[in-house]
């Protein structure tokens, strides 16, 4: 399994940026609060990695955007929670093995 480690954090908004250790592959975890917190992940396309490069607060707007969307087609492609394991408070490996 592929090895994530943190690229970056924002406690605030509750969300982690991974980076590959081999690669350019990037993935969001964030923690949606409610009664039973959960975490919703999705792999980062080149868009999202140059918002993050150019402004994290623009970067928490597409993050939060994405949590209020975390269904639409466009997003639904992209998510991975279920496929990540956690390794440390630092790092994830994720799955790459197709789900039935």
């Amino acid at each position: 399994m592929p090895r994530y480690t943190r690229y970056y954090k924002n406690d605030e908004w509750m969300y982690v940026v991974y980076k590959a250790e081999e690669g350019e592959r990037y993935v969001l975890v964030a923690t949606v609060p409610a009664v039973m917190w959960w975490d919703v992940a999705m792999v980062l396309n080149a868009e999202d990695v140059r918002a993050l490069s150019a402004s994290p607060e623009r970067f928490t707007r597409r993050v939060n955007q994405f949590l209020r969307g975390r269904d639409w087609p466009k997003y639904r492609e992209r998510r991975i929670e279920s496929r990540i394991r956690r390794v440390s408070a630092e790092a994830i490996e994720i799955d790459e093995a197709p789900r039935d």
